[in-house]
């Protein structure tokens, strides 16, 4: 009788292909739960700005709190942040006015993955629209359509909205 010592080919070859199958399963999950996770941390600052426009509204009810998509401020060196909310329409932009008073962080909302908007209730810009009759939102975040990182589900009519009450989340344009 022959003593067997080791493996054959063909058991070495099943074994690596196993190992190749669960290292692509593994690969792709991942990317999946990386993207899920950057999705709950834009959702995340989407409460937090619309949260940011309440406290605005009840620090300023006098000021017009416009809508508008979220950006980055900046501000030239040397130059002094001034805190200065509109009274009129048209007279600030109020978003980026929340940052330079106090009630958002700078940063990260000029964002690669998704784009924010106050919507205090308005129709403009469209996003603010999108959720179902009856809801009036105070902000939302849709999902950029030419990263190729977002997940598909993220890109075509997406819409995650807050208001006071509550958030609604849009799939392709159905709730």
């Amino acid at each position: 009788m022959k003593n067997k010592r080791g493996f054959t080919l063909l058991e070495l070859l099943i074994a690596a292909t196993i190992v190749g199958l669960l290292a692509v399963f593994a690969t792709i999950s991942y990317r999946n739960s990386a993207a899920e996770a950057r999705m709950e941390s834009a959702r995340t600052r989407t409460r937090a700005l619309a949260g940011a426009v309440q406290r605005f509204r009840l620090e300023y009810p006098v000021a017009n709190v416009m809508s508008g998509e979220m950006a980055n401020v900046t501000v030239a060196a040397g130059a002094a942040v001034v805190c200065s909310p509109a009274t009129e329409e048209g007279a600030e932009n109020v978003p980026q006015m929340m940052i330079l008073c106090g009630f958002l962080e700078n940063g990260g909302w000029s964002d690669e993955w998704v784009q924010f908007f106050v919507c205090n209730g308005r129709t403009e810009p469209d996003i603010c629209s999108t959720p179902p009759v009856g809801f009036v939102p105070l902000a939302c975040m849709t999902g950029r359509n030419n990263n190729p990182r977002v997940l598909d589900r993220y890109k075509t009519n997406y819409s995650f909205c807050v208001n006071a009450t509550g958030e609604r989340e849009t799939f392709g344009g159905g709730a």
